[in-house]
């Protein structure tokens, strides 16, 4: 190994050798990551969301009604709607305005709640 490639791999860079790919992957970067979307409710509640099928990337917590893109929607629609409280627990709801399908969702409690509205 030549002393590029011995200061490449100790850099932490990723290199290919034939068939061989090289990744180096700081573990305690990735558990402090994890740790830190496990306590924060914006990030839960965003994931409850993808779960149901929404397409977000932020969100807004201020107890208003909001639109976002749902899986399955054209060009310039947003046929979902979500609200987000962060008072004492944070929750919230969020739905497909098309189907009328909804679910509510608490920080302590990590289920979400459906309910289908004729």
């Amino acid at each position: 190994m030549s002393g590029a490639q011995t200061r490449e791999r100790r850099a932490g860079t990723r290199r290919q050798s034939r068939n061989n790919v090289f990744l180096t992957i700081d573990y305690s970067a990735l558990r402090a990551l994890y740790g830190q979307h496990e306590r924060d409710p914006e990030a839960q509640f965003m994931s409850a969301m993808r779960r149901f099928g929404f397409q977000v990337e932020d969100i807004i917590a201020d107890g208003g009604r909001y639109r976002a893109r749902l899986g399955g929607d054209g060009p310039g629609e947003r046929s979902g709607w979500y609200t987000l409280r962060k008072e004492r627990t944070a929750e919230g709801e969020f739905g497909d305005q098309r189907t009328g399908e909804s679910r509510s969702w608490r920080a302590d409690d990590q289920e979400e709640h459906g309910e289908r509205f004729a």
